[in-house]
């Protein structure tokens, strides 16, 4: 399997993400840093030469918010903020695409903590 692409996804309040693959022998790769993001850039971005994902291999994603007066677009800064899909309320959505070897069985190919029976 191969990581292809990633795509950042917050709402108003996101101000950086960063995703990081964590390989089995510890090596740490920094996949995609995007240090200023920004709501209206709703970007993917491909990986020229996708990178080899070997088993074993997690990916560690870091967001960043801020609610604060100084954050242009910030809907309300006094409010609350809570989950949800509506561009007033928050989320953190770190998308990212894989190629999967034509001979490896979808079942095998990825492995979820909910499929472990964890959260």
């Amino acid at each position: 399997m191969r990581c292809s692409c990633l795509m950042p996804h917050m709402h108003a309040r996101g101000k950086e993400m960063t995703d990081q693959l964590m390989f089995p022998d510890g090596r740490k790769e920094i996949a995609l840093r995007v240090p200023t993001y920004n709501i209206d850039w709703q970007i993917g971005y491909g990986i020229a030469t996708p990178v080899a994902l070997p088993k074993g291999t997690t990916i560690r994603v870091d967001a960043t918010f801020e609610n604060s007066p100084a954050r242009r677009g910030n809907p309300d800064p006094a409010a609350d903020v809570y989950g949800g899909t509506q561009t007033w309320e928050e989320m953190m959505n770190p998308w990212f695409g894989v190629v999967i070897d034509r001979w490896v069985g979808p079942g095998t190919a990825i492995l979820t903590r909910a499929a472990q029976g964890g959260g």
